[in-house]
């Protein structure tokens, strides 16, 4: 758990990078909510106990949709000169 995490790096700063999955596939239901929804629910769980943790933590939230297109622009742009 994050708390362990914590207790592992205390001291440090942790920064958690999560990837949201953002396609079409998570606007099915279960149980009468919305995948995503309940994807989002998660986010604010994990973000509150980031909140209540000791340590330093910093939390990115990545789309899954704009994960891909980044890596598809780093590629691109790859050995060209600033």
């Amino acid at each position: 758990t994050l708390r362990q995490w914590s207790r592992w790096f205390g001291g440090q700063t942790v920064h958690h990078y999560v990837v949201l999955d953002d396609s079409l596939s998570m606007s099915d239901r279960a149980g009468g909510t919305a995948v995503f929804d309940r994807a989002r629910q998660a986010l604010v769980q994990i973000a509150a106990q980031a909140a209540e943790d000791q340590g330093a933590t910093k939390l990115t939230l990545v789309r899954y949709s704009r994960a891909a297109r980044t890596e598809t622009r780093d590629a691109a742009t790859a050995g060209r000169r600033p």
